[in-house]
């Protein structure tokens, strides 16, 4: 059995907790690759877990900014900024 973890929970920042949710998926090698219907510090997790376990590649640097530019705007967003 597959254990879940409430990262929203656990972490108060939405973005923490996204951020972990895509990093311990991203971890997993049977998860899929995330789609634009995540939010992008889910997604930047998502990559950064699989780097860490070997299973891609970390993408290049200009990559990553965009990534974290992506998670900025969408939290300065006047809604709650957790909708992509």
């Amino acid at each position: 059995m597959t254990r879940t973890i409430d990262w929203h929970r656990i972490y108060p920042d939405p973005l923490d907790a996204e951020c972990c949710e895509g990093y311990d998926d991203g971890r997993r090698p049977d998860s899929p690759e995330p789609t634009s219907n995540r939010h992008p510090a889910y997604i930047h997790g998502f990559r950064n877990g699989r780097d860490d376990a070997g299973i891609a590649k970390r993408h290049e640097s200009a990559q990553q900014r965009r990534e974290i530019w992506a998670m900025i705007v969408m939290a300065c967003r006047p809604d709650d900024g957790m909708r992509p």
